[in-house]
């Protein structure tokens, strides 16, 4: 745990100093577009590098990192059938590329991290205004020790995320497009396309209480909805125990917390079309998060829009106003904060640390 605890610190402490540095500017015509000054974006790479480096050399560290070392060869070899049926080829092209440079399993786990990790914390550079709030938070949320599980579905979540410019600037088919990469990494994925319909629903009561409904009405379905899933999400995750094994009550308040404080206290307020957007994509993170508490396996839709959070909370904290603002962004900092602590003590696939070069 302490290894840990020192390497968030290291990257916290470049995204401090990256943001001491920073003087965002909203780029015109792109919703929620900023640019960043040059000390902090090193700085900001820098702490990014960190994270990527310790997640890539890691050793047997992660629940299904023997899978993805050891048959990384297998995966390679499939490439081509995998791309003609349209299954899931995007972990076989990393490997591939993997055995080009060094035919070694540790390169494709190091490129996969590269990707996973790397393209979400590009987008979070792009598209926030708070570079270490957001950092924090993708950190914090579970993002990153997160990716040392479900390799595939974590590429696929990067991929998604890809697809944050396109949701703010309504541009339907780059969006589909985004999709259906993601789909080749995980073919969850595919359930994303649906968000492009919910980002800009007005916020007000009536569409609030549909969503209430709607998740009241889902939570009762269970059963349909594991008929439906055996096909959109991995087949070999589905065993009975995992489906039926309930997600954490803790995990449930933490998700769906900045949801209540949202509609509680600032939807009455004038909004813009990134606070409508931001609001929507808290909404349906938590209405998913509450959806899916029964079963562990279900749940692990939601995982795409977890690095959403990181942009979507700081611009929320943002729209408070005065002191209680400062207040409010403290006290999400150790919530969160806590949350990590207690999320990563409780996996027991990611204690001991091991680099690689300890094989």
């Amino acid at each position: 745990m302490l290894f840990y605890i020192i390497v968030i610190s290291v990257a916290l402490f470049f995204g401090a100093w990256a943001a001491s540095y920073d003087k965002p500017t909203e780029i015109k015509n792109k919703i929620g577009a900023y640019k960043h000054s040059r000390s902090s974006k090193a700085l900001y790479t820098i702490a990014a590098l960190v994270l990527i480096f310790v997640a890539g050399l890691r050793y047997y560290v992660g629940t299904d990192f023997g899978a993805y070392y050891r048959h990384f060869r297998k995966y390679a070899d499939s490439l081509w059938e995998r791309i003609t049926t349209l299954d899931e080829p995007g972990y076989a092209l990393i490997a591939t590329v993997a055995r080009w440079i060094a035919n070694d399993g540790w390169m494709a786990i190091f490129l996969s991290s590269l990707l996973t990790i790397g393209l979400i914390l590009s987008i979070i550079y792009k598209r926030s205004d708070t570079l270490f709030f957001s950092l924090a938070l993708y950190i914090f949320m579970g993002c990153w020790h997160g990716s040392f599980n479900g390799t595939r579905q974590y590429l696929a979540t990067a991929v998604i995320m890809c697809g944050l410019p396109f949701l703010l600037d309504r541009k339907f088919i780059p969006y589909c497009v985004t999709v259906f990469l993601a789909f080749l990494c995980h073919r969850s994925a595919i359930i994303m396309i649906l968000l492009y319909f919910v980002v800009y629903r007005e916020i007000n009561f009536k569409n609030l209480l549909i969503t209430i409904i709607l998740t009241w009405i889902i939570s009762l379905a269970y059963e349909y909805l594991f008929t439906i899933t055996n096909f959109i999400l991995d087949d070999e995750a589905s065993d009975s125990e995992f489906t039926t094994q309930s997600v954490n009550i803790i995990r449930i308040v933490v998700y769906s917390a900045p949801a209540a404080v949202f509609w509680l206290f600032l939807s009455r307020q004038e909004l813009t079309k990134r606070d409508t957007f931001m609001g929507n994509i808290l909404t349906v993170f938590s209405a998913l998060a509450i959806i899916t508490m029964s079963s562990s396996f279900l749940q692990r839709i939601i995982l795409y829009l977890v690095p959403f959070q990181a942009i979507a909370i700081p611009h929320m904290l943002g729209m408070i106003k005065g002191k209680t603002r400062q207040f409010a962004s403290a006290f999400t900092f150790i919530f969160y904060a806590a949350f990590w602590a207690y999320d990563l003590s409780v996996r027991s696939n990611m204690i001991p640390y091991r680099w690689i070069f300890e094989r």
